[in-house]
């Protein structure tokens, strides 16, 4: 299954250097299935971002869409404005949400409207697996075993 991706490379093609870099610093190969996402895309949105999750805060399930993945850049981004959060280097929020996640080898890969986080283990047990992170309720909750399940299961966006 192919997913149609925006705003692919909106920060630059991604070198298999540049992203053994982060794998250096994170001391982990990335899943396959994600490192063909970033070296093909470097980020981007899907053109269906909406998913499904059981949210612990209310007992039940609930969905959210996902905004956009995270890019690995250099640059500089405006954070005043919804679009130039979406921008922020994804090792600037893996630096910036390590202590708030408190899962062991955990990225977040991507955002969704209101700020929460879409995850990826990336060794241990649960290697490879998405999950979805609420900053409010500081739960966790799993999406998918792996990237390419997750992108799988996006639908159109809900209505509401």
């Amino acid at each position: 299954m192919s997913v149609s991706i925006h705003d692919s490379n909106r920060y630059g093609a991604l070198t298999e250097e540049r992203l053994a870099q982060l794998e250096e610093r994170l001391g982990q190969r990335l899943p396959e299935d994600y490192r063909a996402h970033m070296l093909a895309h470097n980020g981007g949105r899907p053109a269906e971002e909406g998913f499904a999750f059981f949210n612990e805060g209310l007992g039940a399930p609930d969905r959210s869409i996902l905004s956009a993945f995270f890019a690995i850049h250099d640059g500089a981004y405006d954070d005043s404005t919804p679009e130039g959060c979406l921008g922020q280097p994804l090792e600037d929020v893996w630096e910036c949400c390590a202590e708030e996640l408190e899962e062991p080898a955990t990225l977040p890969i991507g955002r969704d409207p209101c700020g929460n986080l879409i995850c990826l283990r990336y060794s241990g047990e649960k290697a490879g697996r998405i999950f979805f992170y609420d900053h409010e309720t500081e739960t966790p909750s799993p999406l998918a075993d792996s990237f390419s399940a997750f992108l799988a299961s996006l639908t159109p966006a809900p209505d509401d």
